[in-house]
């Protein structure tokens, strides 16, 4: 994978920065993308000119000094209806969600004056609920695919091996299986496929008790060993949440050993739709961040650094706390514009497929764990009209569909970006603060961050540190001039600490070759994926990963 964080962005027809149009999902590295400034991004569009901006600059000016908060009071006969189309907006946010899944969608200024071309800037936000206490959840299969090799020996990184291993054994059920590879010069299934029932489990804890280091690391052999019991598996067994957790504290010196070549035997091992994920964790400061976070990647999984072998129980029971309360899988969000809207840009870590000549935008958003969110920032444009609409109406619709675990069915969810066209708008903030303005200006900030990560890691890979540490804290510094003008809410504020561990582990080569170059990557696919990877950070932790790191540790 290298330095850069690649993901799915698309931009609409005629977009400035690349000059030509596009109707297909594009894969890019972030650090190429403009950011969502404003005005800058306004002043960029190819379709503005400078009267028809003004509606927009006016709409999201505060996002460009700091990302402040849009508070717009409107005069006259809509302020009413503005205040109450807020106070739902809020309600609707503050919402806990059941178990399932919800959809909203905010935009940033509910309002923009009628008689120019004007843009929008919004967030979508898709939403796991919390299964009711009682509630059976889905089946767990697991394979998990160790490292035995010589250098394990160490620091008691084989006994607390042995000890979260079996800590993974005794939380599963009855109706969840376990088998387990290891990997050394030689791959052997220790324990096929078997149900965590009382015989599994000791049957599990004998294999375990095993486990020995010895000789070279074949991690390319123990992970494809890893696929073909998965595979079998799941032929055996459809259905139910299925994931291959690796681990390692090396590099690989045996069968593939190039990054890139493995990763790429890995995505046509794996194909489209592989049914599983793939999460790594790699122990200590000897392993190839690079190459374990490429492969997590794959299978939409994650990548955990472990600093420490007393780190290794509470980062496999982060992950494992996240498998047990997965809610929602194959999720597809589809956006529609309407009222002659079109997208500007859709922006999301996920494919991004654009459609019906940049009015509808299809998004595919994988699995879901129970109080995980994830968020979705468009920029639309939609024209003049002839005449005021004082009223609301809808300029988006927003569409969920995805299969819920736990009713083993098909689901559905529905959301709408509203907008009034009045004659007036006021610039004055002093009243009505949009729900949307905070999302946006998070989500813009979301989005600069793991920019500004993927490009210091790539100036960091290369001993360019001083530009690497820079890289990072242009955007902390922005961020922290939210927190301190009280904007930006408590998921900027983790954004900021996280920031501050990079830049510290950014300084220098000793900094960096020890844990920096982990933690920024750690971090970078933690904010980029909106899912936790580390133990030690409060990013995107929900209750359940929570409660399972306590008892890891």
């Amino acid at each position: 994978m290298g330095g850069g964080l690649v993901f799915s962005d698309h931009v609409a027809e005629g977009d400035a920065n690349t000059g030509a149009a596009s109707s297909t999902p594009t894969s890019a590295v972030v650090t190429d993308l403009p950011a969502f400034n404003v005005p800058a991004a306004v002043a960029d569009l190819p379709a503005f000119e400078a009267a028809e901006a003004v509606v927009a600059v006016e709409a999201v000016e505060a996002i460009a000094d700091g990302f402040e908060l849009i508070d717009i009071q409107q005069q006259g006969h809509n302020s009413v209806a503005l205040q109450t189309q807020v106070a739902q907006q809020q309600q609707q946010q503050q919402q806990k969600p059941p178990c399932g899944v919800t959809i909203t969608a905010a935009a940033a200024c509910p309002e923009a004056v009628y008689d120019v071309a004007a843009q929008m800037y919004g967030v979508v936000t898709v939403t796991a609920g919390a299964p009711p206490e009682g509630m059976d959840r889905a089946p767990v299969n697991i394979v998990a695919v160790i490292d035995v090799s010589g250098s394990m020996r160490g620091a008691g990184k084989m006994d607390l091996t042995r000890s979260t291993l079996r800590l993974v054994a005794r939380n599963l059920g009855k109706g969840d299986h376990l088998s387990i590879v290891t990997y050394s010069d030689k791959v052997h299934v220790v324990q096929q496929p078997r149900a965590m029932d009382t015989a599994g489990k000791q049957a599990a804890d004998d294999a375990i008790g095993r486990l020995q280091p010895t000789g070279q690391t074949n991690l390319s052999g123990g992970l494809l060993k890893g696929v073909e019991v998965m595979r079998q598996g799941m032929l055996e067994r459809p259905g139910g949440i299925n994931s291959i957790l690796l681990m390692t504290d090396g590099f690989a010196n045996v069968g593939v050993t190039d990054a890139e070549e493995l990763i790429g035997v890995m995505r046509g091992v794996v194909g489209a739709a592989p049914g599983y994920s793939l999460y790594t964790f790699g122990c200590g400061a000897q392993h190839n961040d690079s190459l374990l976070r490429g492969l997590s990647e794959v299978t939409d999984g994650a990548y955990y650094f472990i600093d420490s072998a007393d780190a290794i129980p509470a980062s496999f029971g982060d992950c494992l706390g996240g498998l047990m309360s997965v809610v929602a899988q194959n999720i597809t969000l589809t956006l529609t514009c309407q009222d002659g809207a079109v997208f500007e840009r859709v922006q999301s870590s996920r494919p991004v497929a654009m459609q019906a000549g940049n009015t509808v935008c299809e998004v595919t958003l994988g699995d879901l764990q129970s109080e995980e969110e994830r968020d979705v920032l468009v920029s639309m444009r939609f024209p003049a009209l002839p005449q005021p609409r004082p009223t609301f109406d809808t300029y988006m619709r927003c569409n969920l569909t995805y299969l819920d675990v736990q009713a083993k069915d098909f689901a559905t969810a529905a959301a709408t970006i509203q907008l009034a066209r009045p004659a007036v708008v006021a610039d004055r903030r002093e009243e009505v603060v949009g729900v949307g303005s905070t999302k946006v200006s998070q989500q813009i900030g979301r989005f600069r961050a793991t920019a500004a990560l993927a490009e210091a890691k790539s100036l960091a890979d290369n001993g360019e540190y001083k530009r690497a540490c820079a890289a990072v804290q242009a955007v902390l510094s922005d961020l922290e001039a939210e927190l301190a003008g009280g904007v930006g809410g408590e998921y900027t504020a983790q954004l900021v600490t996280d920031l501050r561990e990079c830049v510290s582990g950014l300084r220098n080569v000793s900094s960096y070759t020890s844990e920096g170059r982990y933690r920024v990557a750690t971090h970078t696919q933690a904010h980029n994926a909106q899912r936790s990877n580390n133990c030690q950070s409060t990013s995107f932790t929900t209750p359940m990963k929570s409660a399972m790191r306590y008892m890891s540790s």
